[in-house]
């Protein structure tokens, strides 16, 4: 029974994905001196979400089911770990900004997933907090934290 519960909840949520879809079709266009508004990433990204829906939704009806919900010590302990880096970042990024406050929050999902060399470490959470910075402050256009003194004059000149 659990399997079709699962099913139902991703056709739910694949219809829900399919009407917003629909309904960034009507977002007005404006253009004050570079394209302002939603555009085309919206769509973008909710195609993705129910392409994703689709083959999660395939991969559930090919698992079996096991019955009941088994959580061990460890995975309330990561959930925990996880909530806490992403209160941090949230914390973190009305003081340092969006640019400031992504890398925290991606080396604390890199450590917890067992990254721990710590070139790689800050290596790979410098490059994702710049490429992210730039897709969405720049590319996107959406309004990033800025941060707090310094870092918000500084801010400006990235996004």
């Amino acid at each position: 029974m659990r399997k079709v519960e699962e099913l139902v909840v991703h056709g739910v949520v694949f219809l829900v994905m399919l009407m917003l879809y629909y309904e960034t079709k009507t977002f007005p266009y404006a253009n004050i001196g570079g394209s302002l508004g939603a555009e085309w990433w919206p769509q973008v990204i909710l195609t993705l979400g129910m392409v994703l829906t689709i083959l999660s939704a395939g991969f559930e009806a090919r698992k079996e089911t096991k019955p009941g919900l088994n959580l061990d010590g460890e995975e309330i302990k990561s959930l925990a770990v996880s909530v806490a880096i992403f209160v941090v970042f949230l914390v973190a990024s009305n003081v340092l900004g969006f640019a400031g406050a992504a890398p925290i929050l991606m080396a604390g999902f890199i450590w917890q997933l067992g990254g721990r060399k710590i070139t790689t470490l800050i290596g790979a959470s410098l490059l994702c907090s710049i490429c992210f910075t730039v897709l969405f402050g720049r590319l996107m256009e959406v309004p990033l934290p800025r941060g707090t003194g310094a870092i918000r004059a500084l801010s400006y000149m990235l996004y």
